[in-house]
């Protein structure tokens, strides 16, 4: 059975009536394969939940969090950090860090701590931030068709999933389709396996399942932008699960209908330079502008010109934090049916048929033709996304978890 933590309006009363219990675990040890200063949905997750128990340091529920990861320092410096990074522990180390903690929060299921953890016999809890429990990938993509997976992996046609990685060579997709096996049979034993949306957790279909809505640092909002050329804009890596084929496809439709309007494509990624001579041969260099990497100070520049956010995503988003950082901005988004971002917009925003470009066009000329709806959709987008993902909310979410566990 799954339980929603995040939706649930008892939330914080049931940490009052828990917060005297002794069960509450006093060290916590989060693996985080990737983490900061790599950039990433993971990686800030991560970071806003053991910001959160080491601020807890001043309460009675005191956690002491250490976080163990592969990402080397680099120039960087821990140094700065309220917690504890552990960075490249041999095994050694890794089973001592493991033995000392009271719960071990395994965010991905990565084998070799859960493995690990098992044997220590270990509390232990699998954050889910990808689909690697049920799909070789870990995006949900199936290659051949450029589309979407509808699930060959669970549904066993595992041909099409050794199918969907040959371009890697035959024995490399053999690996991922037996690891995919071996990580699904792990996170069946684990304690508790936590999802970001209730959409995610029907499709991973693992017991002892809970929904807990990603947190967000508050945003200021950005007043909606009066007189200005419609804007819109696009923040993401530039490869092919985030759809910005599609986005240049409906923008091309818009054109040609006439209507005036800008589009910022703001990231980096393998697929630029494709989507750049896409650009030209559609003739939308004047229309469109890809801004390349922008450092937050800059994307908040370039949001106060916005009229919208578009994720035209074809798969891979388990729940989409670049949509709930500009809804709480105050921005109208447009997602995809279906899927998490649908879940995660809800009713503040308009959604499309997935990699649908006119469906995807008819959703931005309703923005450009009605922009005092797309800014009270911004309005209501903003009141929504600070009360449902507040990172308060998901380190409570957490903790009540925890103690369940433990209990």
């Amino acid at each position: 059975m799954t339980t929603s933590l995040a939706a649930s309006p008892e939330l914080n009363q049931i940490t009052k009536n828990r917060s005297a219990r002794k069960n509450v675990p006093r060290r916590v040890l989060i693996y985080s394969a990737d983490f900061w200063p790599v950039v990433g949905g993971v990686q800030s997750v991560v970071m806003t939940l053991a910001r959160g128990f080491a601020a807890s340091a001043q309460t009675p529920e005191r956690v002491e969090c250490t976080v163990v990861t592969d990402t080397p320092v680099g120039t960087a410096s821990d140094a700065d950090l309220p917690f504890r990074v552990v960075r490249n522990p041999g095994l050694v180390e890794l089973v001592r860090l493991l033995r000392r903690s009271d719960l071990v929060h395994v965010a991905g299921p990565a084998l070799f701590p859960l493995l690990v953890s098992f044997i220590l016999r270990k509390p232990i809890v699998v954050e889910h931030h990808g689909f690697q429990a049920l799909c070789p990938n870990g995006l949900l993509f199936h290659e051949p068709t450029r589309a979407a997976c509808p699930g060959h992996f669970l549904a066993g046609h595992h041909r099409e999933c050794w199918k969907c990685n040959a371009d890697s060579g035959y024995w490399h997709s053999l690996r991922l389709w037996a690891l995919t096996f071996l990580r699904r049979w792990c996170c069946r034993f684990v304690d508790a396996n936590i999802a970001p949306t209730r959409w995610l957790d029907g499709v991973l279909k693992l017991p002892r399942g809970f929904v807990i809505s990603h947190g967000i640092s508050e945003r200021p909002a950005s007043p909606y932008p009066q007189g200005n050329c419609p804007t819109f804009v696009f923040i993401g890596r530039l490869v092919s699960t985030k759809g910005v084929e599609v986005l240049l496809d409906a923008a091309h439709e818009l054109s040609n209908k006439g209507l005036h309007f800008r589009l910022v494509i703001v990231g980096e990624g393998p697929e630029r330079g494709k989507l750049e001579r896409k650009c030209k041969q559609l003739e939308l260099a004047q229309t469109v502008d890809f801004a390349g990497y922008v450092e937050e100070a800059g994307v908040e520049s370039l949001l106060r010109n916005a009229t919208a956010v578009v994720m035209p995503s074809l798969a891979g988003e388990v729940f989409g934090l670049v949509a709930a950082e500009n809804m709480m901005r105050g921005r109208a988004v447009i997602a995809p049916k279906g899927g998490s971002l649908a879940e995660v917009v809800g009713e503040t925003g308009f959604t499309f048929d997935a990699g649908d470009a006119r469906s995807l066009a008819a959703c931005m000329e309703k923005v450009l033709r009605s922009p005092e709806k797309a800014a009270k959709m911004g309005e209501s987008a903003r009141y929504y996304s600070v009360k449902q993902f507040s990172a308060a909310r998901m380190v409570e979410d957490h903790l009540t978890i925890y103690r369940q566990v433990l209990e």
